[in-house]
């Protein structure tokens, strides 16, 4: 999921979300059922064992989002400290780039999942949440019918 952020939105820390607050019976305060909190959980579970059979899989979902910023500038990766050690130098993920990213260890990401920031000329600030979490809520959107 792409978006156009202001520069003073872009934190380099996400507060933590709480996925239970309360809520009545089978409904969360987020506006999720126990189903989709089920769902949710079923499809980490599965983006948990992908990661695990194919930890190389970081290395193109990198790749593919940094794609995104061609002729940015002021680049930076956010990935899980476990994932940056199977990327390569940030030299050799820079194609199309005007620098190279900069890189930088997350531990409050779930392995598999990256953030990506930057500076467009034309556009202005630019982030890029490909998260476990955030691809995995555009999944089940689109498979209640809610994304085209």
């Amino acid at each position: 999921m792409i978006r156009r952020v202001r520069r003073d939105e872009l934190s380099p820390d996400p507060a933590p979300r709480s996925p239970r607050a309360s809520a009545p019976h089978g409904a969360r305060a987020d506006g999720e059922d126990d189903a989709d909190a089920d769902a949710r959980a079923a499809m980490a579970a599965l983006f948990a064992e992908q990661h695990a059979l194919a930890p190389e899989a970081i290395v193109r979902l990198v790749a593919r989002e940094l794609a995104r910023f061609r002729g940015a500038h002021d680049v930076c990766v956010r990935v899980h400290p476990e994932d940056a050690r199977r990327l390569p130098a940030p030299e050799r993920l820079a194609a199309g780039l005007t620098t190279p990213p900069s890189l930088r260890e997350d531990a409050s990401l779930t392995p598999g999942g990256c953030m990506v920031t930057g500076f467009d000329t034309e556009t202005g600030p630019v982030e890029v949440d490909a998260r476990v979490e955030t691809r995995i809520a555009r999944a089940l959107a689109f498979a209640r019918g809610a994304l085209p």
